[in-house]
């Protein structure tokens, strides 16, 4: 089995996932807080059906979703962890303080209605944080309320939310770095009971030693999940049929979406003769002076290197004769090499003997001088950081 088929396993996987822990959070919290009258085998299979077309409405909405410009999905997700907090927040303070409060099973319901339109919106986010936010929210209401309710929310949590989790980091993972063939499913599902599974049976076993006592809400309801056997096999079946249903969605969702890549990622080859490159041109190569005016130019060279060394650098656009100024001395032999140097340059005669022997020792005298100005420079400056380390120790 290759790694994209493998990610596509685990999508899948991953989506019957939130799809038991949606309808875990909205059954619990509805049954623990709401009216008793009005729960029943046909309200359940309306929220597990509400729960699993949303879901799927959601995925099929992926494409369209991330087709939005990014900060158009910014401000709806900032839009929806400001108002969501505004009902759930105060309602898990008034069913941890007054759990007989007569607005609570209103609230909750609400809460849970809201539930598939985060469903709707899977597709704002990679890490589906309003789902997730919204079902931990429900289950919290559900712990809240106490009795058989409160542990079989919480074990069922922890369960389905810790394996959806590691799921999800498969996924994420196999999305980022895409690999070869190979077991990741397998890996992914292994990974997932092994990290979980101990957990949730050690919470299991605690609240089956200490389970919690049930609260009185404003209907005092006895919960038909603890009183009524048929209710829960009716759950359960429930439950697994649309745990399938939301499997076999997913899987034609995502060969759907491989061969409609498939179709558009494929290029045809288009034929053509060989084309030469054309050769890229060859670098600027500096003049030649040849005969006496090249000696002359030699001998102006090796001047600036010298001043360059010694920290006289000249500038680009600066002419000689500005360039002797910044030097100043020994100014007999740099006026010598400056007039003889602009001469062979720029001017039309080619230069005379003199000229040349001018420019020669006039370039050799300069670069003594340079040289030992250059040695006069460092030993002062060798003296100022001493004297600077001397004042510092002091």
């Amino acid at each position: 089995m290759s790694g994209s088929d493998d990610k596509e396993l685990i999508a899948t996987a991953r989506s019957v996932l939130l799809f038991l822990l949606s309808v875990s959070a909205v059954a619990h919290a509805v049954q623990a807080w709401g009216d008793p009258a009005g729960w029943g085998e046909l309200a359940l299979a309306l929220w597990v059906l509400t729960i699993g077309v949303s879901l799927v409405t959601g995925e099929l909405l992926v494409p369209h979703l991330e087709a939005i410009e990014e900060v158009k999905r910014e401000r709806i997700r900032v839009f929806a962890s400001v108002s969501y907090p505004i009902l759930a927040v105060p309602g898990l303070v008034a069913a941890a303080v007054r759990p007989d409060a007569a607005t609570l099973p209103t609230l909750v319901t609400t809460l849970a209605a809201l539930h598939p339109g985060f469903l709707l919106l899977v597709g704002l986010g990679r890490e589906r944080k309003g789902v997730l936010a919204s079902a931990l929210t429900l289950s919290l209401f559900a712990c809240l309320g106490g009795g058989f309710l409160a542990a079989s929310s919480a074990v069922c949590t922890v369960t389905l939310l810790g394996c959806f989790l590691v799921l999800d980091h498969y996924f994420r993972t196999l999305s980022t770095y895409p690999t070869g063939p190979g077991t990741w499913f397998g890996l992914a599902v292994k990974d997932a009971l092994g990290t979980v599974l101990p957990a949730a049976v050690g919470l299991a076993l605690i609240l089956r030693a200490s389970p919690p006592k049930p609260v009185p809400t404003a209907f005092s309801p006895v919960p038909m999940l603890e009183a009524r056997t048929e209710t829960v096999a009716q759950f359960i079946v429930t439950l697994l049929a649309g745990a399938v249903a939301v499997y076999v969605v997913g899987r034609l969702i995502s060969r759907t979406r491989r061969k409609i890549r498939t179709r558009l990622e494929v290029v045809e080859p288009v034929r053509g003769g060989v084309e030469r490159l054309p050769l890229p041109p060859p670098p600027p190569t500096a003049p030649v002076y040849p005969g006496r005016r090249g000696l002359v130019v030699r001998a102006y060279l090796r001047f600036l290197g010298a001043a360059a060394r010694a920290g006289l650098t000249r500038p680009p656009g600066t002419t000689p004769r500005e360039f002797a100024i910044v030097v100043q001395e020994p100014s007999g032999p740099l006026g010598s090499l400056t007039e003889a140097f602009v001469r062979a340059r720029y001017g039309p005669a080619e230069p005379t003997p003199d000229d040349v022997l001018a420019a020669e020792t006039g370039a050799e005298t300069l670069v003594q001088a340079l040289r030992l100005r250059g040695s006069r420079q460092a030993k002062a400056r060798a003296g100022t950081r001493r004297q600077d380390m001397t004042r510092t120790s002091d």
